[in-house]
């Protein structure tokens, strides 16, 4: 499958690539870049031309849409192109999406839908289906076994499906294992497991993410219980700042949580979307900081979840999301942003997590940088439950011998 993104702006071509090949999941997708509506309107010409080169969806940027005088859509009703599917972004008010879509519309264009940035994957996924409809289901056998399957999802989020692995945190100075991050996987089989990519827009868009939330949780602290080599490293669960909502799912994680106190517990909030009651969902971050009990900002820089939560939450950790982390060495716009959060983190007195560390030079600027932390595959891929004992021992030996 073939995707155009017209975008001017990398990094966020970065970013929608990546929501799009998570919510196509196993789908092979072969992405193309214009910054502008003259280089799309040449690629679009050049695959017009070959069958072997057809584009099988636009995603394009609102500013590029009417770019020229709407250049790029006059293109495509002159070469009568009423079939591509055309998907529209863009950070600006519901009207103005709302505004161009009905002029792209009214030529008759195959517009799937407007998306409003930063990308929700409860949409992109809702827009997936739409494609997947057009070009039919042989196109996508490649997807990940019941990846689409709301039912089959639905039906395996339950104790003997739901796996956990755990990321290692990791103290840049020391190297010596901090705590870990419990990451939910849904078993099918031993060739198949479904991750969080797949299935979340599916529970959320059917509201089971506080039953998943509520899930993880309960088999985190309780393997995390049973094992007392493992009381000594934190422990860090994630959540949706929407579970807050549920003032029953806050009592239920206070209560369980009484039963292990001694367990250094953190719930790491990430916001997908814009807080709902702010009353409830700030009583319910009280309840829980009070309780003994950490909070720290997941995918810092991400969605949502940005500055104006550094004066409204108080937290004890900044995690800084992969999308700035993963090319740190190559790009100064991300270390300039990275080094300022860094910065800010440690005159507000909190520690600071860098996600997807891949490389020894990303990890070396983040030391000369002073971040605290660091996960990612330079130290481990996520370990499963039933081998994180055993990793635990081998790591401590081979850090004694460095």
């Amino acid at each position: 499958m073939k995707i155009l993104i017209i975008d001017e702006c990398s990094f966020r071509k970065g970013t929608v690539r990546k929501i799009f090949s998570d919510a196509m999941c196993s789908l092979p997708i072969n992405f193309q870049h214009s910054g502008c509506s003259k280089s799309a309107i040449n690629t679009l010409d050049k695959a017009r031309r070959s069958r072997l080169t057809k584009i099988n969806l636009i995603i394009i940027e609102l500013n590029l849409v009417i770019e020229h005088n709407l250049a790029l859509i006059n293109y495509m009703v002159k070469v009568k192109d009423s079939s591509t599917p055309i998907i529209i972004i863009g950070n600006a008010d519901g009207w103005v999406l709302k505004l161009v879509s009905n002029i792209v519309s009214s030529f008759k264009l195959n517009l799937l839908g407007s998306l409003n940035i930063p990308l929700r994957s409860a949409d992109v996924y809702t827009i997936i289906q739409k494609i997947k409809q057009i070009y039919g289901k042989g196109n996508t056998e490649h997807m990940s076994v019941a990846a689409h399957d709301t039912v089959g999802v639905i039906g395996k989020l339950n104790e003997e499906k739901l796996s956990l692995y755990y990321q290692p945190k990791i103290d840049i100075i020391t190297n010596k294992i901090i705590g870990f991050e419990a990451l939910s996987r849904i078993y099918i089989d031993k060739k198949n497991i479904i991750t969080p990519d797949c299935f979340l827009p599916i529970l959320e868009s059917n509201h089971f993410n506080f039953n998943l939330t509520k899930l993880v949780f309960e088999n985190a602290l309780d393997y995390w219980g049973s094992h007392k080599a493992l009381k000594k490293y934190q422990l860090s669960v994630n959540i949706n700042i929407d579970d807050l909502l549920s003032e029953q799912l806050v009592s239920e994680i206070i209560s369980q949580y009484k039963e292990y106190e001694d367990i250094g517990l953190t719930l790491e909030l990430t916001e997908y979307s814009p807080i709902k009651d702010e009353v409830i969902t700030f009583k319910s971050i009280k309840r829980i900081i009070t309780n003994g009990i950490k909070v720290s900002l997941d995918d810092f820089g991400k969605s949502y979840s940005s500055f104006d939560r550094l004066d409204s939450i108080p937290f004890d950790e900044i995690k800084i999301d992969k999308s700035f982390i993963s090319d740190l060495d190559t790009n100064s716009r991300h270390q300039a942003i990275v080094e300022a959060v860094i910065e800010l983190a440690s005159k507000l007195k909190v520690k600071v997590t860098a996600e997807g560390v891949e490389t020894h030079s990303v990890l070396k600027m983040l030391e000369q940088m002073n971040c605290c932390y660091a996960q990612g595959y330079y130290f481990s891929k996520p370990v499963a439950a039933t081998e994180l004992v055993d990793w635990i021992a081998n790591y401590n030996r081979q850090l004694e011998h460095i």
